[in-house]
């Protein structure tokens, strides 16, 4: 790129008796000028002025550091979400016993990406995958156990949403909702398990190709599109039916069902049409306010 410069971003982690500090490292090639943070995963501070960028940006090479106060806003933010990501790696040599439920659940999901990456040739690295599989239960259900995770029109229910058919099939528990979330890992295992081996797609009917999926998007939709899990973010997932007032899902309609209508809140810009990037940049959004909620 003329006359910029490429922030390239490693990670190193610092051994104790556990994980416990995340290290990002900032080169800039032009200056030859490193920039180091330390984030305490376990209690998750960090100082926001020293924290380097995680995407790569491009500033002009006359540009002197540190960062401008608005581009450390976005590195507070890609640190909420790194902290997030990368905090389950202090858990991973706990015992089981002395972990809190949420903990065991985040363990329980870290040790499914582990095993489904074994068995898989999954693009995302094992955090990222099990970061998507976290953001998918979030934007299923938002981590909700009980009355909260049961859809009322579509009787799906559990962390991943559990459809009726795939339930009776599947020997999935009808109180699967009300289990803890821990519980739940064991049929997201098998629910992705199932997909990944048995799905077919839009390339000609053939199953998935695990090599393409390398964002949280392919990951989510898995649950969301499954025959769009290797597509690329432009394709359109569903499109606005031709007869609204007879969807049951439009707000006046009575009759058959639709999914555009049933999803139309991820249709951005209102074109009519959902797509698979629109849907996995209002999920990560939302995910985003609410881990910033939580780091307060």
């Amino acid at each position: 790129m003329n006359n910029h410069t490429k922030l390239l971003i490693g990670f190193a982690f610092l051994l104790s008796n556990f994980v416990t500090t995340l290290v990002v490292t900032s080169i800039v090639k032009t200056n030859d000028i490193n920039l180091t943070v330390e984030v305490d995963l376990k209690k998750a501070d960090f100082n926001p002025s020293l924290i380097v960028p995680i995407d790569m940006l491009e500033r002009p090479s006359t540009q002197s550091l540190p960062v401008t106060y608005k581009e450390r806003k976005v590195i507070k933010e890609k640190a909420i979400e790194l902290i997030s990501k990368y905090r389950v790696l202090t858990l991973i040599n706990k015992s089981t016993d002395s972990l809190s439920d949420w903990q065991k659940f985040q363990k329980g999901v870290y040790l499914m990406a582990v095993d489904i990456k074994q068995i898989y040739p999954i693009a995302l690295d094992t955090i990222g995958l099990y970061d998507s599989f976290m953001k998918t239960a979030y934007a299923e259900c938002k981590f909700a156990v009980g009355i909260g995770a049961i859809n009322k029109i579509s009787d799906a229910r559990g962390v991943w949403q559990f459809m009726p058919k795939y339930r009776a099939r599947h020997n999935v528990p009808e109180n699967v909702h009300t289990l803890p979330l821990y519980k739940q890992v064991k049929y997201m295992y098998e629910y992705a398990r199932y997909k990944l081996d048995n799905q077919w797609t839009t390339n000609k009917g053939g199953s998935i190709n695990t090599t393409k999926i390398d964002d949280f998007i392919d990951v989510y939709c898995l649950i969301f599109a499954p025959k769009y899990t290797d597509d690329p973010d432009h394709v359109t997932l569903y499109a606005k039916c031709k007869k609204p007032k007879a969807c049951k899902y439009s707000r006046k309609g009575k009759g058959r069902r639709c999914a555009y209508h049933a999803n139309q809140g991820y249709d951005r810009n209102k074109n009519g049409l959902i797509s698979k990037g629109e849907v996995g940049k209002y999920i990560l959004n939302k995910h985003y306010k609410h881990l910033k909620n939580k780091f307060k």
